[in-house]
């Protein structure tokens, strides 16, 4: 048997990396596609998670998490009215080798409110202590 255990890297340590999103209604309050933020090439989703500090105005005002192409590929409808503190769970698992646009379906128009969405993910080609590589 051949170790490779050491060549090319593989045994160096990967950071997990968070992204934390503010949204407001005040930034946001119109009903529409709003771009977030921005994932890093050689990006490997983990977990996504969104709650509610302040609940949103409107009737039933709803958001979907997602990519550009894939808009609730990290948490289809969260209800932005929910009660404040609500943790809404994403999904995780997602591979972006090219980095993706975060952006978010907001389905009412809202005067009050505000949430937060955190990625975790790991960038898999950066080790040791590269700048984070952003795609666009």
């Amino acid at each position: 048997m051949t170790n490779i255990s050491r060549t090319l890297g593989k045994h160096k340590k990967r950071d997990v990396c968070v992204m934390a999103i503010q949204l407001l209604a005040s930034e946001m309050g119109a009903a529409a596609t709003y771009e977030l933020a921005n994932l890093p090439k050689q990006s490997l989703v983990i977990a996504s998670t969104s709650f509610i500090v302040v609940p949103f105005d409107g009737t039933l005002p709803k958001a979907d998490f997602g990519f550009t192409g894939a808009l609730t590929e990290l948490d289809a409808t969260v209800a932005l009215d929910a009660a404040a503190n609500t943790v809404v769970a994403g999904a995780g698992n997602i591979h972006k080798p090219s980095g993706g646009e975060v952006t978010v379906v907001k389905t009412v128009a809202s005067t009050v409110g505000e949430a937060w969405l955190i990625i975790e993910y790991i960038e898999y080609t950066q080790c040791t202590g590269e700048l984070t590589n952003f795609s666009g």
